[in-house]
């Protein structure tokens, strides 16, 4: 079987961050069942500033996800996610708690494709023009798997997600790119 996606952020996260990973995942591709999960690095250049984003800063809670996965050749829509706890710090350390996540799942043809994330994952973020960078990932305590009508493929990621953009309010924390969006809230 081979398994094609698109996976925006690992906040699936995906990136999404989560994902936007997710998972997210930030513009990646999956083929095969031993390939690679998640993002390649992106192609767009962005220099994060020395600074964060000071309304990133705490501990928010996912209530939806949505995502555009590309399997066998043709798009398949996904959505789920909520449960994933992301927590920024001021220096732009990110923790994507993946402990209590939702599987993002789509119809696909007769059956079901489901993404599934647990564990940890750790990204050195930037904040600049309203743009959410993810540095340096850390994927040593998270792990991944993709169902398509029943048949489950692990997934380990690779690469580093592109950047997402991002509206920040005192409550909520909206990421998108083209093909992924993500909900939270302060919790």
């Amino acid at each position: 079987m081979t398994i094609r996606y698109q996976f925006q952020r690992l906040i699936f996260i995906g990136c999404f961050a989560g994902g936007a990973l997710f998972f997210t995942s930030c513009g990646g591709s999956h083929e095969g069942p031993s390939a690679p999960f998640g993002p390649t690095t992106s192609t767009r250049s962005i220099t994060p500033t020395t600074s964060f984003d000071s309304c990133l800063v705490g501990r928010w809670a996912a209530s939806r996800m949505t995502e555009t996965i590309i399997y066998n050749g043709l798009p398949v829509g996904v959505a789920g996610g909520g449960g994933t706890v992301i927590t920024f710090a001021s220096d732009g350390t990110e923790t994507v708690d993946y402990s209590h996540a939702q599987a993002l799942t789509g119809p696909y043809g007769n059956g079901l494709y489901e993404i599934r994330e647990s564990g940890v994952a750790v990204y050195h973020d930037g904040t600049q023009s309203g743009e959410l960078t993810f540095n340096s990932p850390d994927y040593s305590r998270f792990s991944a798997s993709v169902s398509v009508d029943g048949t489950t493929t692990s997934a380990p990621p690779s690469g580093s997600p592109t950047p997402v953009s991002y509206q920040c309010s005192p409550t909520t924390l909206n990421q998108t790119t083209e093909v992924f969006s993500a909900t939270y809230s302060r919790a």
